[in-house]
């Protein structure tokens, strides 16, 4: 399974929270049902909470055939019309293809429920060019650092490396800004669960491996209220 991660700022009219919003009516009425047509497995939104502003769309597919059909459609454009619509700026809108390496189910850490009440998205940037053993490397440092979560209050954890190679580092400009992202979705009770989770003494042996993954230029964390539709 794949999923298609897509970000964006949104119009300065559409920054206020609400089911009645041209947001939530885009992403209900429009986006949805031309994602749904695709038969895609599911497909979640919502906003970050540490940037209202920043519209985040979630998007699981079968298989990579599936988007890439849906890429050369007539529907498409329809699609990007409608994003365009409710973005700041049409070419801010990002969209990155994650594949789980243990190819688990992301939806457990996405949809909200009675036990996810907030998805936890971080956003980690290393240098286009990488060589078998960096990569390998990055990863193990991953794996190192899953189990003190999974021992946690979180619900569920997915994680991958973003298809993409041209992914923009926000903190830097230029060709700099190029780069490889590896993406960390966790589904979290709460937002004061995770910051819980934050001040115990098992994330704090276990934070450096994530923190001193090899080449790791920056990294971002957002909490989102994910909508299913």
């Amino acid at each position: 399974m794949i999923t298609e991660v897509v970000t964006f700022p949104l119009k300065d009219d559409l920054s206020s929270v609400g089911l009645e919003s041209q947001f939530s009516r885009t992403m209900e009425q429009t986006i949805a049902g031309l994602l749904k047509a695709q038969n895609v497995h599911s497909i979640y939104y919502g906003r970050f909470v540490e940037k209202p502003d920043i519209a985040v769309i979630l998007i699981l597919w079968n298989a990579s055939h599936q988007y890439t059909n849906f890429e050369q459609s007539s529907e498409h454009k329809t699609y990007i019309q409608a994003l365009q619509d409710l973005a700041k700026d049409p070419k801010s809108i990002t969209s990155l293809h994650v594949v789980s390496k243990n190819a688990a189910d992301p939806s457990q850490a996405l949809q909200a429920s009675s036990e996810v009440g907030t998805t936890e998205i971080g956003f980690f940037y290393f240098p286009t060019k990488q060589s078998p053993e960096d990569r390998d490397s990055i990863t193990a440092s991953v794996d190192k650092f899953r189990p003190c979560v999974e021992r946690s209050v979180c619900h569920a954890i997915y994680d991958g490396w973003a298809s993409e190679d041209d992914v923009i580092n926000p903190s830097a400009s230029g060709e700099d800004a190029k780069c490889k992202a590896y993406v960390i979705a966790a589904g979290w009770p709460s937002i004061d669960a995770h910051m819980q989770f934050q001040g115990s003494d098992d994330f704090h042996q276990h934070v450096p491996h994530l923190l001193g993954m090899k080449g790791l230029r920056h990294f971002e964390l957002f909490h989102v209220t994910l909508k299913a539709v």
